[in-house]
């Protein structure tokens, strides 16, 4: 009788594989459906409990008081780095943080898959809401879309509207 024990199946070795796995399933379920929005949004929503939560414990740490544009940026490398990704602060200043990312917290599994991203657009504009007031991001070069690093941008005031543009699209009154 063949069991687990007896063969190496990678995938099956550690949670985070498995959970890595079972998103980029979903992901593509979703997908399959025609549903990328549905998808996205699903992702979304978890990523904004997931930085709530997180910035309810890096607020405990810091004596009740939210970051600031430095520490954020510090913080948002670092919850990374614990979850596999490699980010890089490129520059931190009270509007605008800018990371560069060589390696994806999903690792290979995020290559196709660009509405992975979304957790990662998620779980930083609401750790910049919760900390600097406002927190809206763009991923203007990503792994999943074939880039060999992602570059994320977070701006930390509101961007003005220029006349016959539209602003990115937002996860509004969900939660």
């Amino acid at each position: 009788m063949t069991t687990f024990q007896d063969q190496d199946f990678e995938r099956f070795n550690d949670r985070s594989d498995f959970a890595i796995s079972l998103l980029a399933n979903l992901s593509d379920m979703f997908v399959a459906m025609d549903s990328v929005s549905a998808t996205e949004d699903a992702i979304a929503y978890a990523g904004r409990l997931f930085a709530r939560e997180l910035t309810e414990r890096l607020m405990e740490q810091n004596g009740d008081e939210p970051l600031d544009h430095k520490d954020l940026a510090e913080a948002m490398v670092e919850m990374k780095r614990r979850i596999g990704g490699e980010f890089d602060i490129v520059s931190a200043d009270p509007e605008k943080i800018v990371l560069r990312a060589r390696v994806c917290p999903f690792g290979k599994r995020v290559v196709g898959r660009p509405q992975l991203c979304t957790m990662t657009k998620q779980v930083f504009a609401q750790m910049a809401e919760d900390h600097v007031g406002h927190g809206q991001v763009d991923i203007p070069k990503s792994i999943a879309r074939g880039d060999r690093a992602c570059e994320v941008v977070i701006n930390l005031v509101p961007q003005k509207r220029r006349s016959g543009t539209q602003q990115p699209d937002e996860m509004v009154g969900v939660y």
